[in-house]
């Protein structure tokens, strides 16, 4: 659990980072973000279900897909790969 938290952080760094440049983020980017923090509260809160981190997880690969991908537009290739980077750390 405290991997998927770390990795929403990063994510959720990234997303401040990329409007703070002037990205407009996708209505939908930013609703699985917020959902994927929602279930990783709830399971959290309700140990044993392992579809809730899953469902985080998959919502969480899709929001890193889209902002990489607008990392290295935005901050350029090397900081696409800095940020890379903390989420694999993450």
């Amino acid at each position: 659990m405290a991997m998927l938290e770390a990795r929403w952080k990063v994510l959720s760094d990234l997303l401040v980072e990329l409007r703070s440049r002037g990205a407009e983020i996708p209505g939908e980017i930013v609703r699985d973000l917020r959902l994927a923090r929602s279930l990783i509260e709830a399971s959290k809160a309700s140990p044993g279900h392992p579809a809730l981190e899953g469902k985080a997880e998959q919502l969480l690969l899709n929001v890193e897909s889209y902002l990489l991908a607008e990392a290295e537009i935005r901050l350029g290739p090397e900081e696409a790969k800095r940020w890379g980077s903390r989420l694999e750390e993450a």
